[in-house]
């Protein structure tokens, strides 16, 4: 897989800020993500690596396409090459490890790197801040967790302990693409994985699956089941599938995906969803999903989801 496979769907663009001595954490919070086609000439050597944090140039400069019909894309430059960077070899992310406490508690606290110890069960409290939005940030706050035990070392058993959080994938959806590049600890892994490198898509999914993973999904069409309908019925929402599984929905009652936006209206949008994969019948389902276990993903974050399904099927 070449870099361009593998390709920098946004750079980090942020003036007087350099890679040597530059604080990571100021770049990650006050930077603007700019695509090959936002891109202007006037950032030339203030754009950024989202992995690496190096330095990035366009290709080409001035133009939409290379001289070889190739799209303008981002690289890395050639003096930064002993800097590891999963973008620059191509290659899916590793799980990341760290080499203290510190090093942990300084990733945590520049928001390279969140530990999950789970996603909210419940809705959390709204707090009075007007007319809610579907992405209030009164609805997704997190919630301290507790001191988590992970093995984030390098050495084979090595674990900090360090603080988490409860989180849910409304929250992560709202900044998508602030936490795209994000490291995560999440349940039941042994690594910090970047986000994108987490995300599992629906339609390659033939069977059972009992291990709580994060999914993505293509939404198809959305049925509310019962007469008359309440809150309490229950709406299968079908997914883009596998050939070999003869259906494919989130069933859950009415009101959690009505509460995110899920519906009559959303066939063709994207969605998160944190959970097991289980039976339904002839085919698959996710169900008994907590409130923070399932998310709209908003549209202006559709090339970032295409993103994780080009990488995945590089090659194919």
């Amino acid at each position: 897989m070449t870099e361009l496979n593998r390709r920098i769907v946004h750079a980090l663009y942020l003036d007087d800020w350099q890679y040597e001595g530059g604080n990571r954490a100021t770049l990650l919070r006050s930077s603007v993500r700019v695509k090959p086609d936002e891109y202007e000439v006037e950032m030339r050597d203030h754009i950024f690596c989202p992995e690496c944090f190096t330095n990035l140039i366009r290709v080409p400069q001035d133009k939409d396409h290379t001289t070889s019909s190739m799209e303008a894309h981002f690289r890395h430059l050639g003096r930064y090459s002993g800097v590891k960077c999963h973008l620059r070899s191509g290659k899916k992310a590793p799980g990341k490890k760290y080499t203290s406490f510190e090093s942990v508690t300084q990733a945590i606290d520049n928001e390279e790197l969140v530990i999950v110890s789970g996603f909210m069960k419940d809705k959390p409290e709204q707090r009075p801040v007007g007319t809610p939005t579907p992405f209030d940030e009164a609805q997704i706050e997190d919630i301290d967790g507790p001191e988590a035990e992970t093995p984030l070392g390098v050495h084979d058993g090595e674990t900090f302990k360090v603080p988490s959080k409860i989180t849910s994938l409304r929250g992560i959806c709202r900044d998508f693409d602030k936490n795209y590049y994000r490291y995560y600890f999440l349940p039941g892994y042994q690594h910090a994985i970047a986000l994108t490198s987490l995300l599992h898509n629906v339609a390659d999914v033939t069977e059972e699956d009992t291990k709580p993973k994060l999914y993505f999904a293509k939404l198809r069409n959305s049925v509310h089941h019962g007469n008359p309908p309440k809150d309490s019925n229950i709406r299968m929402t079908y997914l883009d599938k596998s050939p070999a599984v003869k259906d494919f929905c989130i069933k859950t009652p009415h009101w959690l995906q009505h509460e995110h936006g899920i519906g009559d209206n959303t066939e063709g949008r994207y969605v998160l969803i944190y959970g097991k994969v289980t039976e339904n019948g002839i085919g698959l389902c996710f169900e008994d999903l907590g409130w923070g276990e399932l998310a709209l993903v908003p549209e202006k974050y559709n090339y970032l989801i295409e993103d994780v399904y080009a990488a995945a099927h590089a090659g194919d």
